[in-house]
């Protein structure tokens, strides 16, 4: 059997195309559309900069004095982004460190700097006390606006074992007291990550050094936007 060649027209492919043509085009737009959708999805799921913290856990509460000595929660801060960090004021080298870093950060937030609460922990329970906390931010021009919390060694050693810290000095043996009338500085050995806590009150995402402003800035923000 053979099969009769079908001789080729113009005008039928013609016919063809107007009938195909609107299917084609509406197939045409739909792709397309399906191809931006996802190349604008994937450039707006921004990530964090920082280590993410995917327990979700609710970050560590404490209660400690803050530099006018009033009492503070750090569930007082609900509804706000935290910036935690852990600092000393008589630290002669990372704490002013972090603390520069701190205050580009908070300079580069512009009006939602409102919504955010810059907290440092001390690590040094032997000197560190309301009036030295509060010296240390008038230094810095944060007196009003940042908090730093101080408070015995016990309770500070169960919020820095919360928040992965071991701290190490001088102080607290046999002759911490004869230490204390000396003028001479010792030092404390610390690590200095900053913690970003959620409006809700959860660990999210934490900085070590070396910290990079910029991408910690952009990590508060996208948590304002939640």
């Amino acid at each position: 059997m053979r099969y009769h060649e079908i001789p080729f027209h113009p005008r039928s492919l013609s016919i063809t195309l107007r009938i195909w043509s609107p299917t084609l085009a509406a197939i045409l737009v739909a792709v397309l559309w399906l191809v931006a959708s996802v190349s604008c999805s994937t450039q707006s799921a921004e990530t964090f900069n920082g280590t993410v913290l995917n327990d979700d856990a609710a970050a560590y509460e404490f209660r400690l004095n803050d530099q006018f000595g009033n009492p503070v929660r750090l569930g007082d801060f609900r509804g706000e982004i935290v910036v935690l960090t852990f600092m000393y004021t008589n630290c002669p080298d990372v704490c002013p460190i972090v603390t520069t870093q701190l205050d580009s950060i908070y300079d580069s937030l512009g009006d939602t700097v409102t919504e955010v609460e810059i907290v440092a922990v001390s690590v040094d329970p032997e000197r560190d006390t309301v009036e030295e906390a509060r010296q240390y931010l008038e230094r810095w021009d944060h007196a009003d606006d940042w908090t730093f919390l101080v408070g015995d060694r016990e309770l500070l050693e169960r919020i820095w074992a919360a928040y992965y810290l071991a701290p190490v000095s001088e102080a607290g043996g046999p002759l911490d007291a004869l230490r204390q009338l000396s003028t001479e500085p010792y030092p404390v050995g610390h690590s200095t990550p900053v913690y970003l806590i959620d409006r809700e009150g959860r660990r999210r995402v934490v900085f070590t050094q070396p910290l990079d402003p910029e991408k910690v800035g952009h990590d508060i923000n996208l948590l304002l936007a939640e």
